[in-house]
């Protein structure tokens, strides 16, 4: 009975590092695991926002303090499309490849649209997506990634960008970005802009 019970506990756990394996495969880069962290991270350190908005010819800015995790998570929630690179249907859209930065001392890990993905699919949300770490991926230093959505009223293209910075042995969230714009059918273009600093105050 002892030998049954060990054997049935090996099978177990060799399925479980089988889907371990298997589910780590499939997320090419985990943006809402990303963005939890961070949440959790900025609201327990009582982080502060600073934001700085573009439109057109107007500016305005404003600082404010997210009062939980969940409400940094909707601070951040924009970031979320990117994790649409990860979709069964777009995964295999896309080469990877990693490379030095030619404008600092890091790497760079691109995820940009496969040249062979027929021309009707090529409009995918995400046309690219860039990762810039120091060393490797658990030290990232800057995303960004390009978002398009186009319905019959409109189309929009966003760069959607995050700064990072190491505190206390962590890469800690410094500033985003979201710079864009929207047309309308038979209307005139929206220009926009919103640049948000993370002011950490513990």
């Amino acid at each position: 009975m002892r030998n049954l019970f060990s054997v049935c506990f090996l099978l177990a756990m060799i399925s479980f590092s089988c889907s371990t394996k298997k589910k780590a495969k499939l997320d090419l880069f985990n943006v809402d695991s990303l963005i939890h962290a961070q949440a959790h991270y900025l609201n327990e350190n009582r982080a502060r926002l600073k934001k700085v908005s573009i439109l057109g010819s107007s500016s305005d800015s404003v600082s404010i303090t997210p009062s939980d995790t969940t409400a940094w998570k909707n601070e951040l929630e924009v970031f979320n499309v990117l994790h649409l690179i990860n979709k069964p249907i777009n995964r295999n859209s896309y080469t990877i490849e990693n490379q030095p930065d030619t404008k600092s001392n890091l790497s760079v890990r691109t995820f940009a649209i496969n040249a062979n993905v027929p021309a009707d699919e090529k409009k995918l949300p995400i046309e690219y997506l860039k990762i810039y770490y120091q060393g490797n991926l658990e030290k990232i230093r800057r995303i960004e990634g390009q978002y398009r959505e186009a319905g019959m009223m409109y189309s929009t293209r966003q760069i959607l960008s995050m700064e990072f910075r190491p505190v206390h042995n962590k890469m800690i969230l410094a500033s985003y970005s979201i710079a864009g714009g929207q047309k309308m059918f038979m209307g005139d273009s929206v220009q926009y802009k919103i640049n948000t600093s993370v002011i950490l105050t513990k």
